[in-house]
């Protein structure tokens, strides 16, 4: 093994704290160039700062009736930045890269802790790691970088709470060192970072009193108190237009008041603690900070102290976000103290063996080490961000993307204007600024506007209608409303850009008055898809292909390629539904995605390619260990009538083994499994090699079809995300077909459970008779050698008795009810169906 010379390890150490900072400040400004930052909060403490620096201190109108951003969080380290935005250099790119390099910094702190800790602390009388090299402590900045719970903070916006990691670090670093002026100073940077790391701060000084700092504890504890009482207290209130903090409504189940909060947890713990183990999901969270150290920071309790607050405020709130470990910035605080739990732990253990046996320590320290790195990296690899990751995403600066700069140019900097989310950051640098969407309703309403009258209104709308998501029909009740009320004169209407200016005298505007270019984001020109499924939805529309986005904290995105295949008058409604892994149909969109409010079937012209990009969804999968997504074309409005459906008639494909659920009227794209918490998944093709199936089997059904084995899941009574099913309880088996040849006809497969308690005789208790994959995949589209794996969902009724019954498999004709024979090697019959050799049992089940 190559030893790192001491004297060379702050260059190593500096080369990773670079290449983390240029790596994260690229892809976080990459991501900003793509249009996918947000108002919240990269154009909110834009504008905070841009106003600051004119002299309107922390002024803020993006989220109106909020008028500081002080009633929202007490940041005081934000006006670091001011000198920024005073040399004309400051804007959401500086933030993202400061951000960038600030958390990078945090690598050196706990670099020369672990330093210190590993060998130079003499206090116990023992070096504990002796002189090894450098590279033992190296592993701990390089476990910290690659913590995805860090690198998210980083990605997703600015905020300024997640600057606070490094300030933690240099503070506990200087608290070791006994440095109490260096330790204050790093200790005020954290608080200046969100009024709650003034608890992180008191449960520091709880640390130091624990063991044995007085002269840190005691101040550390009490000047945290202080701050917090004052932010929470005095600042926040005196700018909050309520008077109180807006954040509260986040912990209203726990009660209305602290009091009713206090009372929640002493006389309703159950309730708490439900909320934290399982909405929450304490074990997941908890999971996502110890595996990245290989377990190693569980070693170490005590300096899990300072984390209890930001883990209080995360997991008692009633807001999801707050739960997701590696999607917001949330967590961000937590990284430091996970790291130090792992360098802590490794560092007593070694203590412990080193009193005895010296040449063992190294050893073990090597191994803990070696376990840490070995954990990071694989954990970095299956959840991380960075491009060593399995989940990477560049997000891609398309030539709309481009175009986005054309647009924002026209607005004039002194001008109050209203932009949607995405596009907020990139024109934040302005007096008054809205993204509430709320305030187009009272424009829509002919109320007073804004703010009771406290705020001028908009003289631009900005909006780009193909990134929008069109949740409840936004974009036809609102945008398309307010074309159609007058006094909004188009600037701007291209590829979706729609850049309207207030002009009172401005006539009414149907949507099919703007130029034809708007509708350019849904032509796709000679695109071609990702994966190139194709089928007739009647005689009215084909499916080119369509392609999948896979952006892990959002849901799969599909992107469909249509075109008409002749002049169509009426306007189609094309939906997405998921299903669940046995075929069940569980959610439908219900409002039409963006491309189809502006550019609906009766306007495409025959050969014309569509593209169609599904962002409005309205269920959430990641509860859900597998699923699928169908496509359907509906006349009407309706999702749910099957009748109304153009049916699905795929074009033959020797690749894909196309299926179509709801009785013959949708098209199924694709199936998804999670993997390591993430979607991955594609259209199903045709199998043509037999799994590994949990009972292997070898039974020809009449020489036409070969059952080559089944899986068999255990008899519940909760649905696939935990819910309670009212109709009745269920197992699961999965069938696994071969066809022997080309099959002319369909047959229906049956699953019995037969209970053979008295001899001789055979009792049905219940029972599932389905053609293949609930219907979905009937056998006359098999394939001669083709493999066929079958989930079958078999209920169990109420009256269902307790024990062990036997399973009988086959298949029959459903026209004349003859079942296929089961045949042997030399022709002859053996039965009508396939005894299986595993049996169900069915315990007492809670219904």
């Amino acid at each position: 093994m190559t030893v790192i010379r001491r004297n060379a390890s702050p260059i190593v150490l500096g080369l990773l704290i670079l290449a983390f900072a240029v790596t994260f400040a690229f892809l976080a400004v990459q991501r900003h160039r793509a249009l996918e930052s947000n108002g919240m909060d990269l154009g909110n403490v834009d504008q905070a700062l841009w106003n600051t620096a004119r002299g309107d201190f922390m002024a803020f109108t993006n989220m109106a009736p909020l008028r500081n951003r002080l009633a929202l969080h007490v940041e005081p380290v934000l006006l670091l930045f001011v000198p920024l935005y005073w040399l004309g250099l400051g804007g959401p790119v500086a933030l993202l890269l400061v951000q960038a390099a600030v958390v990078g910094l945090g690598a050196w702190p706990l670099f020369r802790l672990a330093q210190w800790a590993l060998w130079e602390d003499q206090s116990t009388g023992v070096a504990v790691g002796g002189r090894v090299g450098a590279w033992p402590a190296l592993v701990f900045p390089l476990a910290y970088l690659l913590m995805p719970v860090l690198e998210a903070a980083v990605l997703y916006d600015f905020h300024a709470v997640t600057l606070a990691p490094t300030f933690l670090l240099f503070a506990f670093y200087y608290l070791e060192m006994r440095r109490p002026g260096r330790f204050a100073l790093a200790a005020v940077l954290a608080m200046a970072c969100k009024e709650d790391m003034a608890l992180t701060i008191v449960m520091l000084g709880l640390y130091a009193l624990v063991t044995r700092r007085w002269r840190f504890g005691l101040p550390t504890l009490l000047g945290g108190i202080v701050w917090f009482v004052v932010a929470l207290g005095v600042v926040q209130p005196a700018f909050s237009p309520t008077g109180g903090n807006i954040q509260a409504a986040r912990y209203a189940w726990l009660g209305r008041d602290l009091p009713a909060v206090v009372e929640t947890m002493l006389q309703r713990p159950e309730v708490v603690w439900q909320h934290i183990w399982q909405r929450a999901n304490l074990p997941a969270y908890l999971s996502g900070l110890l595996l990245p150290t290989g377990l190693l920071a569980a070693l170490s309790p005590l300096t899990w102290l300072p984390t209890l607050p930001t883990l209080a405020i995360n997991l008692l709130s009633d807001n999801p976000f707050t739960w997701r470990l590696e999607e917001f910035h949330y967590a961000a605080p937590l990284a430091p103290f996970v790291l130090i739990s792992a360098l802590w732990g490794i560092r007593a253990v070694v203590m412990r063996i080193a009193r005895r046996w010296r040449t063992a320590a190294r050893y073990v320290l090597f191994g803990a080490c070696a376990l840490l790195l070995a954990s990071a990296v694989s954990y970095h690899y299956v959840r991380g961000f960075s491009p060593l990751a399995r989940p990477f995403r560049l997000p891609p600066v398309t030539a709309h993307a481009q175009r986005a700069q054309e647009v924002f140019a026209q607005i004039p900097p002194e001008a109050a204007l209203f932009a949607q989310s995405n596009l907020n950051p990139h024109v934040s640098g302005r007096r008054i600024l809205y993204y509430d969407p709320q305030l187009l309703t009272a424009l829509l309403q002919g109320g007073s506007c804004c703010y009771g009258g406290t705020l001028p209104p908009p003289d631009y709308l900005l909006f780009d209608v193909s990134t929008l998501i069109n949740q409840d029909d936004f974009q036809r009740q609102v945008i398309m409303a307010l074309l159609k009320q007058g006094g909004w004169k188009p600037l701007v209407a291209e590829d979706g850009f729609l850049l309207l200016r207030a002009v009172p005298s401005a006539p009414p505007i149907a949507p099919d008055q703007l130029p034809p270019v708007f509708a350019d984001f849904a032509r796709a020109g000679d695109a071609l898809p990702q994966h190139p499924v194709a089928a007739n939805f009647g005689d009215a529309l084909r499916l080119v292909g369509f392609d999948l986005g896979f952006n892990r904290a959002e849901e799969v995105q599909v992107t469909l390629l249509m075109e008409a295949l002749r002049p169509l008058s009426e306007d189609y409604f094309i939906a997405l539904y998921l299903l669940d892994e046995w075929g069940a149909l569980r959610g439908a969109t219900t409002v039409d995605q963006p491309a189809l409010v502006w550019h609906p079937t009766s306007r495409w012209q025959v050969g014309e390619r569509v593209r169609i990009v599904f962002n409005t969804l309205p269920w959430y999968t990641r509860d859900m260990s597998a699923y699928r997504l169908a496509l359907g074309v509906i006349r009407g409005r309706d999702p749910w009538q099957p009748g109304t459906r153009l049916r699905p008639h795929p074009v033959a494909d020797a690749r894909y083994a196309l299926r179509l659920p709801g009785e013959g009227t949708l098209l199924e794209l694709a199936r998804f499994s999670q993997v390591f918490g993430m979607p991955e998944g594609g259209p199903v093709e045709r199998l043509w090699h037999v799994p590994r199936p949990q009972y292997q089997v070898n039974a020809s059904l009449g020489d036409l079809i070969r059952l080559v084995g089944y899986d068999l899941q255990p008899p519940t009574c909760e649905d696939e995300t935990g819910m309670t099913v009212t109709t009745a309880c269920w197992f699961g088996i999965v069938l696994y077909w071969q066809a022997q040849q080309d099959i002319p006809q369909d047959y229906t497969v049956f699953v019995h459970v037969i209970d053979r308690a008295e001899a001789g005789e055979e009792r049905l208790l219940t029972q599932r008779d389905t053609m293949p994959d609930d219907g979905a995949y009937p056998t006359h589209n098999w394939r001669a050698g083709e493999v066929v794996v079958d989930p079958v969902r078999v209920p169990l009724p109420r009256e269902m008795p307790t024990g062990t019954f036997d399973l009988f498999v086959g298949m029959y004709d459903p026209v004349s009810q003859e079942r296929l024979p089961i045949v042997g090697t030399n022709g002859e019959v053996l039965d009508d169906k396939v005894v299986l050799r595993a049996v169900l049992n069915v315990p007492v089940l809670k219904r």
